[in-house]
């Protein structure tokens, strides 16, 4: 017994023969009829299909609207019975949020879907649905090997039920995945068995979509002839259906292949065509797309005016439109085509300084667009032909900026692309945990899709990027904590240089295809950039550095060739100094600069020095951490937290956890011990030591960490729940490594410790030895132990360990993150040294002058070489003893020093603070009775600084 085929039925057909307008319009008949029957559950499925299949030819609007009245007639049906009714719903929601980007949203709700039909008759038509849109959402975040593994899943599910449809759109997806893991050969197959399938059952349109990647693969593997054949015919099968929009695609994608071969002119005719199609089909983000393209087309053939006047007339009209999307990329656009002009010669100068002109601010503009944008920072970008990478518009802006002499403005679009790409790392759905709300109701990231979506008017987008740049200033103003993930704004660089301390010089490099900038600043500001080409691309020489330094190549000739390229422009400023902070950039992030030698001069100079002999290294993700970095705290801190051997397979880390340990004087936390809970809370510790496995994960670089005994402690935990301590030392495997992201990599262990607060980090490159390890770190906090910065007991541990193990490793892969000042105080000498201190006042208040004086200096001597000289208890040593310079008459050095000492307590209090005042007092009774000695008259100040009513006033400091 046959039974006739429903209207909805029919819609369903129509959809697959690839009749998208004419399917839509069945379901709406299927949606009055179901008014006239009063039949809720068909208006729901016909809602749903609805909203789909809009969804599918870009009607967004449309397709939100009908998901929204689906939800509103699933919420009128009784609830007991419908569970087959909500996965349906949750199965669009979850695709339309990964339309969006929030990909957790998505998962969350496809895996609700899912569970609703387990174990229901429904289950094997339903599932295998779910498993396909949750391969799609791992595929779009670069995660072949989980969306195979889901797509496997439901293929053998259809190909139990026999459900042909299902099987042709799991191999269609498949193949996407072969295609993403480079393996042609398998995505070929995959696209062919799912194009034959579909064709044989009727199913032309998933045929068409699978012929469509077919000829992707046939592009790559340089089958030419045949993707001009596969093109044309999948456009006349769009054509035939009345398929505007999908006739438009594939005749601009027929384009783009002309253009790759060379053959300009039709590549031209083929965009002009998909343009007009466009156009009547009122796509205006494709229709610019195609002007995009035209307007590179021009430039090709060399007319730069028309390619200028094409892009022109895009901008505007993406401004019309308000298509942010575009108008960043058309701003970079009409700017490069004005710097080509400026190549050329026989323009006049005014209209040349006018195009230099507007070629800077249209770089700029273009940069501020993708800034107002990066809540979508991190999604995967649709790979289109001719569309350029934004960190391209970065790397642009810095070259002409260096190009015309302006190193201030190259250094600072150096740091915003050092910025930016923190923020793409995260991706959108981590950025929605730090999305405030507004007092709207209307979020950071509500704002971006509204924008981003084409169906929304125009009218309306103007109003929404008013809407976001006003919620961006204000997360800045009220809300500091949630800005500094998702705002930072970028100090000038004179905050950067005063931030510097002045013993200590900085060495910036940016990498721009085979060229370096160096920028080198110290407190005295910024010196001119110097640009540097190394000859070869650069990601090669530092594969081959890591394998001269693995197969213990005494030579390291990379060593040498790397400091010629970063430090040899520079050395004449670093002459006088042995602390450097050096802030590397992209593949120069995994370089052990320590390992760098170069040939000294003279003639006793051994034949090569290495720079951990030379400097006192650490580095920086940017130079805008600076002021953060050296930023004056009054930040108390707890006892040590020293966790090693988690899993019970490192005895070497145990055994480095023990004597760390013993040294702090607290307790291993060793084995099971040695869990999650311990690291994430830590109540400010002042050192925190992990000896364990670390672990890098290259599909998901915030998901590398350590593994302890619980579980991972991921680069998110850090960033969302890490504690801030004084110092981090973790001791595993490449914890310093990170990953590799347009801009610059800013995404390992350590740098999320610096954005939680952590002062300094020391971390390693690479797996060390048990030996060599145990023995760094015994020599590292020994030297810690007296009071030795940070950067200074690297640089011993590093000299100690290379005696014993030559081979650089051993004693190249531990790096410092960080503050180099960093040290982990002796609070027990601290408080014995306040006790000298009140034994030299006493003194003083006897009239024992001479011996009060010797005692504050010993006393002074030490405490610079415990906490350095802005410590509180150090400024009021200094104070103290200038006053006991006065007393014994040696003016011109109570002046020096009380000079010294406020500068240093408007530095570290403010100028208005009342232990700057009092200092600020005594120098000018100092400065008046030298002034009064030095005409000839007596001294006025033969008494007592410290007494009550006395000439000189005490300063109390801060202890």
């Amino acid at each position: 017994m046959s039974t006739e085929p429903t209207k909805f039925d029919l819609a369903t057909l129509l959809f697959d023969h690839g009749d998208v307008p004419g399917a839509l319009r069945l379901l709406d008949e299927v949606l009055a009829e179901a008014d006239a029957d009063q039949d809720p559950t068909s208006r729901f499925f016909a809602l749903v299909q609805k909203s789909g299949w809009s969804r599918e030819i870009g009607r967004m609007t449309e397709a939100a609207e009908s998901l929204d009245a689906a939800e509103r007639e699933l919420s009128s049906l009784p609830h007991e019975g419908q569970e087959m009714l909500l996965a349906a719903l949750l199965l669009e929601q979850g695709i339309a949020a990964q339309r969006t980007g929030d990909f957790d949203h998505a998962d969350a709700l496809l895996e609700e879907s899912r569970r609703l039909v387990s174990g229901t008759g429904a289950a094997d038509l339903h599932v295998p649905d779910v498993l396909v849109n949750q391969a799609a959402g791992h595929l779009a975040l670069g995660r072949p090997e989980q969306a195979k593994r889901l797509l496997l899943a439901a293929l053998e599910t259809d190909e139990r039920i026999g459900n042909v449809r299902g099987r042709a759109h799991e191999l269609n997806m498949l193949g996407l995945v072969s295609l993403q893991l480079g393996d042609l050969d398998t995505a070929r197959a995959h696209f062919e068995q799912s194009c034959s399938l579909a064709s044989e059952a009727g199913y032309l349109r998933f045929a068409a979509d699978a012929a469509s990647n077919f000829a992707i693969v046939l592009d790559l593997r340089g089958e030419h002839d045949k993707v001009v054949r596969t093109l044309r015919e999948l456009g006349s099968f769009w054509a035939d259906t009345g398929d505007v929009a999908s006739h438009a695609c594939l005749m601009a994608n027929r384009g783009a292949l002309a253009a790759r071969q060379g053959d300009v002119v039709t590549a031209e005719d083929l965009f002009m065509k998909s343009r007009e199609l466009h156009r009547e089909s009122g796509n205006w983000v494709h229709m610019i797309q195609d002007q995009t393209n035209l307007s590179m087309l021009a430039n090709v053939r060399g007319d730069l005016e028309a390619a200028l006047a094409i892009a022109e007339n895009a901008l505007a009209q993406a401004r019309e439109h308000t298509l942010v999307i575009h108008m960043w990329h058309l701003e970079y656009l009409i700017a490069s085509h004005k710097l080509e002009l400026l190549k050329r010669d026989g323009h006049p100068d005014e209209l040349r300084a006018r195009w230099s002109s507007e070629a800077t601010a249209g770089l700029n503009a273009a940069i501020d667009l993708i800034e107002l944008l990066r809540a979508h920072a991190g999604r995967p970008e649709e790979r289109q032909w001719l569309l350029a990478d934004k960190e391209v518009v970065y790397e642009t802006a810095i070259m002409f900026a260096a190009a015309r002499g302006r190193p201030d403005e190259a250094f600072l679009l150096c740091e915003r692309a050092r910025s930016r790409s923190f923020l793409e790392s995260l991706g959108v759905q981590r950025l929605r945990r730090y999305d405030p709300d507004s007092p709207s109701g209307e979020t950071y990231q509500n704002l971006v899709d509204r924008l981003l979506d084409p169906d929304t008017p125009s009218e309306r987008k103007h109003v929404l990027l008013d809407k976001l740049r006003t919620l961006r200033a204000r997360t800045v103003a009220e809300l500091p904590d949630v800005a500094v993930i998702t705002e930072p704004a970028l100090p000038s660089i004179e905050e950067i240089c005063a931030a510097i301390p002045a013993y200590i010089r900085v060495l910036v490099h940016f990498v721009i295809g085979h060229k370096i900038l160096v920028f080198l600043l110290d407190r005295q500001g910024l010196h001119d950039c110097t640009m540097v080409s190394v000859g070869e691309p650069l990601e090669q020489i530092v594969r081959r550095f890591r394998q001269e330094i693995e197969d213990d190549d005494a030579d390291l000739e990379a060593g040498n060739l790397f400091f010629g390229a970063l430090f040899r422009p520079a050395m004449p400023f670093l002459s006088e100094t042995a602390n450097l902070i050096v802030v590397p950039h992209s593949e120069l992030h995994h370089l052990p600069y320590s390992a760098f030698w170069f040939r000294p001069a003279g003639p006793d100079a051994p034949p090569r020095q290495y720079l951990k002999n030379r400097f006192h290294l650490a580095a920086l993700p940017s130079a805008s951490c600076l002021p953060t970095v050296f930023k004056d705290a009054d930040a108390t801190y707890g006892p040590a937290i020293v966790l090693g051997d988690p899993l019970g397979d490192l005895p070497g880390a145990a055994r480095e956890a023990a004597i760390v340990a013993d040294l702090l004087g607290v307790p291993a936390l060793l084995g099971e011990h040695a869990r999650r809970e311990a690291f994430l809370g830590a109540q400010r510790p002042g050192v925190l030591h992990v000896a364990a496995h670390g672990t890098y994960n290259h599909d998901d670089p915030l998901l590398s960490g350590l593994r302890l005994a619980d579980g991972m402690l991921t680069v998110e935990n850090l960033i969302e729940h890490g504690p801030a301590t004084l110092l981090m030392v973790l001791s595993g495997c490449v914890t310093g490594l990170s990953e590799r992201r347009p801009g610059d990599e800013l995404v390992g262990l350590a740098q999320a410790a610096l954005r939680g607060g952590t002062s300094a980090v020391v971390a390693t490159l690479w797996e060390t030895s048990d030996e060599s390890g145990v023995l760094f770190f015994e020599h590292f906090y020994q030297a810690l132990a007296v009071g030795i910065p940070v950067s200074e007991a690297m640089a011993w541990a590093r000299q100690q360990v290379s005696e014993t193990f030559d081979a650089a490793v051993d004693w190249a892969p531990f790096m410092l993150i960080g503050d180099p000042t960093t040290r982990v105080i002796n609070e027990s000498a601290l408080l014995k040294l306040r006790d000298q201190a009140h034994e030299a006042h006493e003194l003083m208040t006897r009239g024992e002058f001479t011996e009060a004086t010797a005692r504050y200096e010993q006393i002074r001597t030490r405490q610079l070489f415990l906490v350095g000289a802005d410590h509180p208890d150090t400024l009021n040593t200094s104070d103290r003893l200038a006053g006991a310079y006065a007393v014994t008459g040696r003016l011109n050095e109570a002046v020096a020093l009380f000079e010294e000492t406020m500068a240093a307590c408007e530095r570290v209090f403010g100028p208005n603070d009342d232990t700057t005042a009092h200092v600020r007092d005594n120098l000018r009774r100092a400065r008046r009775e030298r002034d009064h000695s030095q005409l000839g008259g007596a001294s006025r100040n033969a008494v007592c600084p410290c007494g009550s009513g006395k000439k000189y006033k005490r300063c109390h400091g801060r202890q």
